[in-house]
């Protein structure tokens, strides 16, 4: 603000002629180079104000016209201008020479219509001036470059500025109104409050700290959780100390860790740009979980990606479509991947990374050494773990690299797995389980499939049946596989002597047969397989080549 001072240019003045022995006129007399008034008694009168053409002047104690003076009349401060008029709605600078007696002290004064200067009282402190607001003090000087407490005192050195202060006075005498303030840059001012409970961050770990003074010159500030307001159509959030949250809002709901997997906050997740402050929304974040939300995480600065919608929430706890692809989000909100256990529609169970299993996990369940723990009871997904597409829900075949090689998993147009919950399931001829194609072995030609305790299939390098009514196949070990009405009906250990296996009805009994060429008589004469068997006998199933057994042992 300009500092001036505002004087009256011109008065019209009554010059009248004093007779030095008696005053014959009422009014204004000029006596020497002094005014004077004349009251109806003949007196000049003192200690009051007189007016002329519209102003007001002061007669001091000797009854004379104050000019240029500051001074106390009836319990209030007024000034005169260099033409000793009054002065009104006007800024004076007041100077020591100018001021009469002891009950003044120099600075920057307002004096409103009626002449008295504005001073700080019980119910307000502030002055609207030309648009601006104004602070002062309860002496009726112009505070400025100062913080105030909320009753408009200024902020001592020995208080802790960033939470004792309500108000800040510029440079010129204006309070801050419906502006920002960066406390950071604030020099002046020392602070020791060293955390905000309801961002739940360390001040000397941000990267700024700003602040809001709203219509009412007050700075922004939330009580037990944060106070969220519009700024110029954007909303913010701002802690007990009024500093703009910058990152995630403190959680104050309950978190639910009833499924020790994946705990659940019960409320909303906020999240504000950490560099404008503003609420987030319809856009990808990436951050280090919040200390409220989970110690170890927060503890560990995992980053985990989020997705805000449009609302300026944190997506949790479900699977949800972005820009046309479906991800997960676990209860904190985290992006999972990987293969997923999912409860009922879309509810996040457990994540599994691929690197950490084997074929043998999704084959096996848990109570025989596999690791998929709660996969008898939860849907299974996968979402992509590459970075190109990462989180992404994947359907169709997928091949997956384990941690013992790379697997063919195939995957519903909903994205659950084909052959879900431990089942095994028959898909286009082919089996599956918790997602994984059943193949043989490496480097073997065929597999044994075990359906049930009663049932067994033969499978190919691709994974089909092999089917046939009646059908013998030689294995990698030179064993005999005896399918009949496409189940494996026998498995035969390769014979000591040259033979061949033949399809024989002997003394009633239809089956397959043994011919030993090397045998006396030569004839066909050890039943193998009768027709009517439709599953391998115990010693069978145990003279199977581990190389062979696809999903058991």
């Amino acid at each position: 603000m300009k500092k001036s001072r505002i004087f009256v240019v011109s008065i019209l003045v009554l010059l009248l002629v004093l007779n030095n022995t008696m005053f014959s006129f009422v009014g204004w007399y000029k006596d020497g180079d002094k005014m004077t008034y004349v009251n109806n008694s003949g007196y000049r009168i003192a200690n009051a104000w007189r007016e002329s053409d519209g102003m007001l002047f002061y007669l001091d104690e000797t009854g004379y016209v104050l000019y240029n003076k500051c001074f106390e009349y009836s319990g209030k401060i007024y000034c005169v201008g260099r033409n000793g008029a009054r002065i009104t709605d006007a800024f004076v600078d007041v100077t020591p020479d100018m001021i009469v007696g002891d009950t003044i002290s120099p600075g920057i004064f307002y004096f409103t219509s009626n002449g008295t200067a504005f001073q700080k009282n019980s119910t307000n402190f502030t002055k609207n001036i030309d648009g601006k607001k104004y602070a002062f003090d309860d002496e009726g000087h112009l505070m400025a470059d100062c913080w105030l407490t909320s009753d408009g005192d200024i902020v001592d050195s020995s208080s802790d500025t960033i939470k004792e202060g309500c108000y800040y006075v510029k440079s010129d005498g204006v309070l801050m109104q419906n502006e920002w303030y960066n406390f950071t840059n604030d020099s002046a001012s020392d602070y020791t409050l060293d955390r905000s409970n309801l961002i739940a961050a360390d001040y000397f770990d941000m990267n700024s700290l700003w602040m809001y003074f709203g219509n009412n010159c007050k700075k922004t500030v939330g009580g037990t959780t944060t106070k969220n307001i519009t700024i110029n159509g954007k909303e913010y959030a701002f802690d007990e100390n009024g500093i703009m949250l910058m990152g995630f809002k403190k959680n104050q709901g309950e978190v639910d860790t009833n499924q020790a997997s994946n705990p659940v906050v019960s409320e909303k997740i906020r999240f504000y740009d950490k560099y404008s402050g503003e609420l987030v929304k319809n856009r990808w974040i990436s951050d280090i979980t919040p200390e409220s939300f989970s110690e170890s995480d927060f503890l560990d600065g995992k980053i985990d990606w989020y997705y805000v919608d449009s609302d300026g929430a944190i997506v949790k706890n479900k699977v949800a479509t972005v820009d046309g692809k479906k991800y997960i989000f676990d209860g904190f909100g985290r992006l999972r991947n990987g293969f997923i256990l999912i409860d009922g529609i879309s509810y996040f169970v457990a994540e599994y990374k691929s690197e950490d299993l084997s074929r043998d996990d999704f084959i096996y369940k848990v109570s025989d050494g596999g690791k998929l723990y709660g996969s008898e009871l939860s849907d299974i997904y996968y979402f992509d773990e590459n970075e190109k597409n990462e989180g992404v829900m994947r359907t169709g075949t997928v091949n997956i690299e384990l941690s013992d090689g790379v697997y063919e998993f195939d995957f519903k147009p909903s994205g659950k797995a084909v052959g879900n919950r431990n089942e095994l399931k028959l898909d286009k001829n082919t089996y599956y389980i918790n997602s994984l194609k059943l193949k043989p072995w490496e480097d073997t030609r065929y597999g044994i499939v075990k359906v049930s305790d009663e049932e067994y299939r033969v499978i190919n390098t691709s994974g089909k049946i092999v089917t046939g009514r009646k059908r013998v196949i030689k294995d990698d070990y030179d064993n005999f596989m005896i399918i009949l009405n496409d189940k494996l009906a026998g498995y035969i250990l390769a014979p000591n002597r040259k033979g061949t296996v033949r399809w024989k009805t002997i003394d009633g009994i239809t089956g397959y047969y043994f011919y030993d060429q090397d045998s006396d008589p030569k004839r066909y004469t050890h039943l193998l397989v009768e027709s009517g068997v439709s599953c391998p006998t115990a010693t069978q199933i145990a003279d199977i080549p581990n190389d062979l057994k696809v999903n058991f042992k």
